[in-house]
């Protein structure tokens, strides 16, 4: 096969191919053999095929970074993990607009972006078990109130405070050390 054909080719998978995979390969195999043949036929490239295939080498690292990333999207269940991975998601997308395959990371996105409420209930409901525990931990040693009640962590529309646990027959309340809100919202 000739320089020009072995280019067509990866011009062509560029612009048909949708599996990632199967395009990387392509693109890895033919530039090994391509600069196998530089070696030792120079004259076989221009000016074109030298920048051709220079602009292989960032594109092999985006599929290769799309790929990696699909295993990642198996296991995401943080919305932290969540906007992790779209934004590098959309990064290679925009790397790769020019060719089809940029068609399946759209489509990986959309299919990240419907998961998006189950991802968000998990990431409150372990949100929230931290938090508990972190309230648990704070009422290990309870604080009596004045009538020797024990207080308990209360929530309410400024935040977390002490609370006699026998409300509303005692109604004292006490503001939580500043160390222990940053032991609640850390």
């Amino acid at each position: 096969m000739s320089v020009q054909e072995r280019l067509n080719a990866i011009q062509c998978a560029l612009e048909h191919c949708l599996a990632e995979e199967e395009l990387l390969e392509l693109i890895t195999s033919n530039l090994k053999t391509l600069r196998q043949e530089y070696t030792t036929n120079k004259n076989a490239f221009t000016k074109e095929h030298i920048a051709f295939l220079q602009s292989l080498t960032p594109i092999s690292k985006q599929l290769g970074s799309f790929i990696a990333l699909k295993e990642e999207l198996l296991y995401v269940n943080t919305l932290k993990h969540y906007t992790f991975l779209v934004n590098q998601l959309v990064d290679i997308k925009n790397a790769l607009r020019p060719f089809a395959v940029c068609k399946r990371i759209s489509k990986e996105i959309r299919e990240l972006t419907e998961k998006l409420p189950i991802i968000r209930q998990e990431d409150e409901a372990k949100q929230q078990v931290r938090l508990n525990a972190r309230i648990a931990a704070l009422e290990h040693n309870p604080w009596r109130c004045p009538r020797q009640h024990k207080m308990v962590i209360r929530e309410g529309r400024y935040g977390y405070f002490r609370g006699c646990s026998k409300y509303p027959l005692c109604q004292h309340t006490q503001q939580l050390a500043p160390h222990e809100k940053d032991n609640l919202y850390s």
